[in-house]
């Protein structure tokens, strides 16, 4: 999608890199909450994130791409939003994956 924007790959490079640099502290954190099954909001909500993914799923749908990964990604956030989630944080999305109801 990037190279449909005009964006080059080494340009998307050192974003992309500092992105993946977040994640030892995401897992961390979240394996942390799932464990103490608490998901405060405070970094991202999962309303945001599915507020993201649909903005990602028409970019794709309008550059001619398949949009299927991110429809995928945004019925598992939207079911957590309906569940009245939305509120809460990433880590809740465990729930929503392992299709348990969540507490």
């Amino acid at each position: 999608m990037a190279r449909a924007e005009g964006i080059s790959g080494a340009d998307l490079a050192p974003f992309a890199a500092s992105i993946t640099a977040l994640l030892p502290e995401m897992l961390d954190r979240f394996a942390g909450q799932v464990e103490a099954d608490d998901f405060p909001g405070g970094i991202s909500t999962i309303a945001s994130a599915s507020a993201g993914l649909a903005h990602l799923s028409e970019s794709a749908r309008t550059l001619g791409f398949d949009g299927t990964m991110f429809q995928a990604s945004q019925s598992l956030v939207q079911r957590a939003v309906d569940s009245g989630f939305g509120a809460d944080g990433l880590a809740r999305l465990v729930d929503a994956i392992a299709a348990r109801p969540a507490a």
